[in-house]
């Protein structure tokens, strides 16, 4: 496969139809996995192609593993819908979605046994999906929702999402994929756990890991000591191109900007470093924040993944930062835990931790007892 004027060629590429819901320019960097809930990858052909439709994918994969492309790769496709990840919101402006031909999750036959498609259910006669196309387990976002059967995907159709996904990882960049279900979880379930997902990442980037690089500004002044001769790059990726010599180790450098994996640093021209060879100046890490969000989860460990450990803190509530991590703060109120740093105001630092729990605990914070 290769990519040529944003329109991918190869021998599963079968043609190209133009989608009637498409946008502007974009420079994707993330690859979206969905399915298509419906009979046939004609049958979402057919209904992006249409005048009066307003969702569209860039690729649609059929049941025999070929593929139509519907959206040139540069150029934004309405596949997304309402989504965040890790901070960054609005994925239709980011990446290229991919539909996988699946009917998705399968309900009890109402007529009799096994399981059918929902447009089957409706039927007096429903089709039975049989049983070696029928994956049973749970769905990681269904909550009490009773969705524990889902349909097999076939080995043609991951095959051939995986060689796009190469394809587009050399041509645009990629650094990450993501399912329907992780950047929409309330309402999205796609592609399910009958997808390979975690596979998939691992093949084509190497890791399973789901974190964005999403950029932040770094307070004015933050320095970091380079701990070995340090390579810097024009973006946040091993794979991007040197701007200058190895930094020495034992430099000291500006520091502007941060990912969880990378800091924009300033030495004598501006360039990426990966953070795990930076050690932070961290002498006036520690202050006291107050909390500007309606309301704020504090989680056991640095990420939106962990375990809440206790209410969330209302809008207002003084907290204790006692350590930075990529986007997080580890806050001491009535709790030790981590919270979303860009929710909280850095305000006056108090003369001690104890002394400021101790004023939390008479204040009596609401919200911060453990669950």
């Amino acid at each position: 496969m290769k990519v040529k004027n944003h329109r991918i060629l190869g021998d599963e590429i079968n043609s190209f139809v133009p989608a009637n819901a498409k946008g502007g320019k974009i420079d994707p960097d993330t690859i979206i996995i969905h399915y298509t809930a419906g009979p046939s990858g004609q049958a979402t052909v057919n209904l992006f192609k249409r005048p009066n439709t307003k969702v569209s994918a860039h690729l649609v994969i059929h049941e025999d593993g070929t593929a139509t492309q519907m959206v040139d790769f540069n150029l934004r496709a309405n596949h997304a819908g309402r989504s965040s990840f890790d901070g960054r919101e609005g994925f239709n402006k980011y990446s290229i979605g991919i539909e996988i031909s699946n009917p998705g999750y399968l309900v009890k036959n109402p007529k009799g046994d096994g399981y059918v498609t929902w447009w089957e259910a409706e039927k007096d006669n429903p089709k039975v999906v049989p049983d070696e196309l029928v994956v049973e387990a749970d769905h990681r976002n269904a909550g009490n929702v009773a969705m524990r059967h889902w349909h097999k995907y076939a080995d043609e159709q991951i095959n051939t999402v995986k060689e796009i996904c190469k394809t587009l990882k050399a041509d645009y960049d990629i650094k990450y994929i993501l399912g329907h279900e992780e950047i929409a979880p309330q309402r999205k379930m796609d592609p399910g756990p009958a997808y390979p997902l975690d596979e998939l990442r691992k093949e084509v980037l190497g890791t399973t890991e789901m974190e964005i690089e999403t950029e932040e500004e770094l307070p004015y002044g933050t320095k970091g000591q380079v701990t070995t001769n340090l390579n810097i790059r024009t973006k946040p990726n091993t794979e991007a191109a040197k701007v200058t010599d190895p930094i020495p180790k034992d430099t000291v450098v500006e520091l502007l900007k941060e990912t969880p994996n990378w800091f924009q640093a300033n030495y004598r021209i501006l360039g990426w470093v990966a953070r795990d060879y930076i050690e932070l100046d961290t002498s006036d890490e520690e202050g006291d924040g107050e909390v500007t969000a309606s309301s704020l989860n504090v989680r056991a460990e640095a990420s939106t993944s962990a375990d809440k450990i206790s209410r969330p803190l209302p809008n207002g509530t003084k907290v204790y930062l006692i350590e930075q991590k990529n986007h997080w703060y580890k806050i001491h109120t009535l709790v030790k835990g981590w919270i979303y740093k860009k929710y909280v105001e850095i305000v006056d630092k108090p003369e001690s931790v104890e002394e400021f729990v101790e004023k939390a605990a008479k204040s009596g914070i609401k919200g911060a007892t453990e669950i």
